[in-house]
Parts: structure tokens; C-alpha cells; sequence
């Protein structure tokens, strides 16, 4: 009997072991597949879009949010200005603006998250990007600016660009 009982428990612990492996190993895989790099965004804004789209007197600067929630982009910037930009968005960055014939151009680099932390990863999934140029460098969304708005996919490797401008 013994021997039965030792064979019995031996089974009932090897069992209960591969249960364990195999719920570590679906859990990772399901972890690690639902983060992604954020993508790079590029931002491209010429004076034929919007007026303030040139050459400015201050440094340029644009905004850039993104979010998996289908918004408004330019309700969602001008509602609330006392809450920071960061809030309002999964992520949140800066693209410093450059002048090449007519056309205000840039890229974001670093993002953060609404606790200003430095954010590469984002759950994988389609975002909404919203986008405007600082003309007042008021840090805020002001009606005379230009608003830009695209798609981006987060999990795929490629870039995006804001170059729909209102």
C-alpha cells in the first residue's frame, strides 16, 4: 500500500506541477503580447494647410496625444484647460517644428504618461492622434492653431505621420 500511495502522490504533485508551468507560460505570453513600442510620430504641417503653418517668430512647437479612445480632437483639447495635456491622453509627447519651404516638419521622440513618467509601451491596438501647433506657447489649444489628426497602430513597426491639418 505504501508503494500505491507513494505512486498516487508522486502523480498528484507531477500533475499539479505541468498545471503550474503551463498557466506561468500562457500567462507571459499573454502579458507580453498585449504591450508595444510606441511608434515614432512624424509631424508635417505647410502653410498651404493652415496659415499657421510658417515660419514663426518663437520657437515651434507641436503637441502630440495619443489615445485608444475614439474622441473629438479639437473638443478634447479645447474642454477642460485647467486639466494638463497629459491627462487627457494614453500618451503624450513633443515634436520640435523645423522650417523647410513652407512646410513645419518634426518628429516625437520621447513620450510620457499622465503620471509625467517616460512611457515606450502602450497595450497593441489603434490609437487616434491629435495634434496641434503651439503658435502662443501657451501650452494649450487655442482656435487660430493648426489641429492635425491621424491613425497610428501600436505592435507594428511602422511610423506614422500628422499631416491633416485644420
Amino acid at each position: 500500500m505504501e508503494n500505491g500511495f507513494d505512486s498516487l502522490c508522486f502523480i498528484k504533485k507531477t500533475f499539479v506541477v505541468l498545471i503550474l508551468i503551463t498557466l506561468t507560460s500562457c500567462l507571459e505570453k499573454d502579458l507580453s503580447s498585449k504591450l508595444a513600442t510606441i511608434p515614432l510620430v512624424k509631424v508635417s504641417c505647410s502653410s498651404s494647410q493652415h496659415a499657421g503653418c510658417t515660419r514663426q517668430k518663437n520657437l515651434s512647437i507641436a503637441f502630440v496625444g495619443l489615445t485608444s479612445n475614439k474622441i473629438d480632437c479639437k473638443q478634447s483639447l479645447t474642454q477642460f484647460h485647467d486639466i494638463p495635456l497629459n491627462q487627457k491622453f494614453d500618451a503624450t509627447g513633443k515634436a520640435l517644428l523645423v522650417v523647410d519651404k513652407q512646410t513645419l516638419s518634426g518628429a516625437v521622440y520621447t513620450w510620457v504618461g499622465d503620471d509625467n513618467s517616460t512611457k515606450t509601451n502602450l497595450p497593441a491596438g489603434t490609437y487616434q492622434i491629435c495634434s496641434f501647433v503651439d503658435l502662443n506657447n501657451n501650452l494649450q489649444y487655442d482656435a487660430n492653431e493648426p489641429l492635425g489628426e491621424n491613425k497610428t497602430e501600436v505592435g507594428k513597426e511602422e511610423s506614422s505621420e500628422v499631416d491633416k491639418w485644420s
